[in-house]
């Protein structure tokens, strides 16, 4: 054997143990039940003039809520009764389903994440006090980790890279094309779906990792970075909301906002589709 055999022999090695490797984390994985977002005014249209979301119990991600209402997700091949609402109240309406959902429904709705509603398929919803037409708003949710910035940089992920993921259920299984989600108002917490969560006969004391191999770099790293000139968008404001995310990605790449400042989540859905970096000053 030359010389030239065994450095490719030892290359090998070490890129087969590094591929077997996960990154020092155990992350909680919640299965999420196909559920549904509702506006203010589908609120109402549904449950009554004058309705608003009743808390029944919050969710692992600070600011959300399960209701205690319910509605029915109907198309013109199925229907679906019990369907669970989350809150807060948002400024679309957005029925997230399983892949075993949506053919139950006679859908073709595609992979997305959370405020990703491109090429959503259609829907109706009725509620107690009414029937809301949901015309491109249904998604099969795409599995993604939500994380806080320091457990991000101790492990080495940024916000929107897409990596592979260990389930340690009671049938192991590696999940590719999971999104990360950066945010310091985030729950560690990884979320999929039923079908995912049936496939490796997940637990509640399940737990994930993000394998060293698999992992993608975001877009925006690999993308010309904006001139060292161009200054970073200001934000004063101690809350921002979706409306003012959206006003935020319309003016520029990134964003400075207070360490303190609360992004609420359908505000981080809003920059994180725009591609809008958050700096924390």
């Amino acid at each position: 054997m030359d010389q030239q055999q065994l450095c490719e022999m030892i290359t090998q090695a070490v890129m087969q143990r590094l591929h077997s490797q996960e990154l020092p984390l155990d992350i909680p994985v919640e299965a999420s039940a196909r559920h549904v977002h509702l506006t203010a005014e589908a609120v109402q249209a549904l449950f009554g003039a004058g309705a608003h979301l009743t808390p029944k119990r919050p969710l692992s991600q600070p600011g959300q809520f399960l209701s205690e209402e319910r509605v029915r997700i109907v198309t013109p091949k199925g229907e679906l009764a019990h369907v669970a609402v989350l809150g807060p109240e948002r400024s679309a309406v957005q029925v997230e389903l399983s892949a075993t959902d949506a053919r139950a429904l006679g859908l073709q709705a595609p992979v997305r994440l959370s405020g990703d509603l491109r090429d959503a398929a259609d829907v109706y919803l009725i509620g107690p006090n009414g029937m809301l037409a949901a015309p491109g708003s249904a998604i099969i949710a795409q599995p993604h980790i939500h994380i806080t910035p320091p457990d991000a940089a101790r492990i080495q992920v940024q916000d929107g890279q897409i990596v592979s993921v260990s389930l340690k259920g009671a049938r192991p299984l590696t999940l590719d094309g999971v999104a990360v989600r950066v945010s310091s108002q985030a729950g560690l917490a990884m979320h999929i779906d039923w079908d995912e969560a049936n496939a490796c006969m997940l637990a509640p004391s399940s737990s994930a990792r993000i394998r060293a191999a698999g992992i993608s770099i975001p877009q925006s790293a690999t993308a010309d970075a904006p001139a060292a000139d161009a200054p970073a968008c200001v934000a004063q404001e101690r809350l921002i909301t979706e409306s003012k995310a959206r006003a935020l990605a319309a003016r520029g790449q990134s964003v400075q906002v207070a360490r303190t400042t609360l992004i609420t989540p359908a505000a981080q859905d809003v920059l994180l589709h725009a591609g809008v970096t958050v700096i924390r000053l």
